[in-house]
């Protein structure tokens, strides 16, 4: 699955033609670590009136990696959550939100796995640190569920 990334921070009414995942309506939005607008509620809200379905990512590395109760109510309204297999810096936060929304049926896919470099070893580190079954992670967040995106 390859797309661009918008992050949450602009306008997205500003944008006259958003790029999708293969022509569907899953579109990529990612939190930023700090300066997250206020108003990021509606832009979310925005891409769901005009149908396209968020994929949120970088939320373990957001503000929001420890309001597991805000993660769940931007599931609740139809947002799909994305855990990066690459984090650049493994803390006991990241972890932590991770664990959680785990815990919670929270993560839907988990992304970066195109980067095909030393790919067994990332999923390993993944699977040390998050408690993760390396099966689980290559057999429902790698496969199973960015298929159901790229078959709707």
């Amino acid at each position: 699955i390859s797309s661009i990334v918008y992050p949450l921070n602009i306008n997205f009414k500003e944008i006259p033609k958003l790029t999708t995942i293969s022509n569907t309506n899953y579109i990529f939005c990612r939190f930023p670590a700090y300066d997250l607008n206020k108003n990021f509620i509606e832009n979310i809200n925005y891409l769901l009136t005009q149908n396209y379905i968020p994929i949120l990512m970088n939320l373990e590395n957001s503000y929001l990696n420890n309001k597991l109760n805000k993660i769940k109510e931007l599931k609740e309204l139809g947002c799909i959550i994305c855990v990066d297999l690459f984090l650049d810096n493994w803390s006991k936060e990241f972890t932590y939100c991770i664990n959680k929304m785990e815990n919670s049926d929270l993560i839907d896919f988990i992304s970066g796995f195109s980067k095909f470099e030393n790919l067994n070893q990332i999923i390993n580190k993944f699977s040390s640190e998050t408690g993760i079954s390396k099966e689980k992670i290559e057999n429902i967040y790698m496969n199973e569920a960015p298929n159901l995106i790229l078959e709707v």
